[in-house]
């Protein structure tokens, strides 16, 4: 068996939730290549369109995906993703246009969407499973919030006098996800 970390959090329902993902990701691609609805918008206003796309769909991916390389390859994947999608307006269809404004939207959107991984909304998903998310030592206050192992249910809470098999961590960086 693998040492390596899943892709993918904890969650509670993570093949529902990846679907979930998944599916958003083929709606955009679909609605970005039909034919665009007759209603008359104002020049440009397209833009805030494609920025909360993206930034839904890469708020969503720090719900679902591990940080680190797992959450950097969904972002560099959404960002191509917007790209090609505008190569393909311009060549595949006949009623759109590509435009490079669109692509900085949607790449905007995916930088906005990735920065939720740096605020306390990433683990969402993680609380709604009752999954505690890894806290590193706050050394200023003196606390600390050990990790929970996703393999084990309920971590029995143990005498003072009992070494814990899962010790709080000891550096920033031990509870990496």
């Amino acid at each position: 068996m693998s040492a390596a970390l899943p892709v993918i959090k904890p969650l509670r329902r993570p093949r529902l939730w990846s679907a979930l993902w998944v599916l958003a990701v083929l709606t955009v691609i679909v609605v970005c290549l039909i034919p665009p609805p007759p209603i008359p918008l104002p020049e440009n206003s397209d833009k805030g369109e494609h920025f909360l796309a993206y930034f839904i769909l890469a708020g969503s991916a720090v719900q679902l995906f591990r940080r680190g390389r797992p959450l950097l390859w969904v972002g560099a994947g959404l960002v191509l993703m917007g790209v090609g999608i505008e190569f393909a307006q311009g060549a595949l269809t006949s009623n759109r246009m590509a435009d490079p404004m669109d692509a900085v939207a949607n790449t905007i959107g995916v930088l906005a969407g990735m920065a939720t991984a740096l605020t306390p909304l990433r683990d969402i998903l993680l609380r709604l499973a009752g999954v505690k998310a890894c806290q590193p030592r706050l050394a200023s206050i003196g606390r600390s919030t050990p990790c929970v192992d996703p393999a084990v249910k309920r971590q029995p809470r143990l005498a003072s006098t009992e070494a814990s098999p899962h010790p709080a961590p000891t550096s920033p960086g031990a509870c990496r996800r």
